[in-house]
């Protein structure tokens, strides 16, 4: 962020606060993405860093990514930190009071000459019952070239 390196975290460990319910935003349709448990009060996580421009996986041409943004500070979240299944989250605020045009990001992916998709393996993430034949499917990249001749597993 802004030239200052880091690490993405492995694990949710980013900073948190804890705030009383009656400050939370109220959501779309009355939604609540989180269950206080009777506490009385919210996790409010924290970003990681925070800053203008955001480089992620700069040593690594094939996912670098760079996300830019002049008008308001780029906040970087470990989405984890609410849910099991969360991601990252880059977000920013909204100024207050401007109109028309408030807030632009640039984003720039790298691209590579060339480049092909290593192949996919796919299977069922539902499950087999015992005696059902078990199948996976490898999906390659439209630019891969096909192996000559077909190789099984048992």
């Amino acid at each position: 962020m802004d030239g200052r390196a880091g690490l993405i975290p492995r694990y949710a460990v980013s900073d948190t606060r804890t705030r009383p319910n009656n400050e939370k935003k109220k959501q779309f349709k009355g939604y609540s993405t989180s269950d206080d448990r009777g506490t009385g009060v919210f996790v409010d996580p924290l970003p990681i860093d925070s800053g203008h421009k955001l480089v992620l996986a700069s040593d690594t041409p094939e996912r670098l990514v760079a996300i830019t943004s002049e008008e308001a500070d780029l906040l970087f979240f470990d989405g984890r930190m609410l849910a099991q299944n969360g991601w990252f989250v880059v977000r920013s605020v909204f100024p207050v009071g401007k109109e028309g045009r408030v807030l632009t990001w640039t984003i720039e992916g790298n691209t590579i000459d060339n480049w092909v998709r290593e192949p996919n393996i796919g299977f069922s993430q539902v499950g087999y019952i015992p005696s059902q034949p078990k199948v996976s499917v490898i999906e390659l990249d439209k630019m891969d070239k096909p192996l000559k001749k077909h190789l099984y597993i048992r």
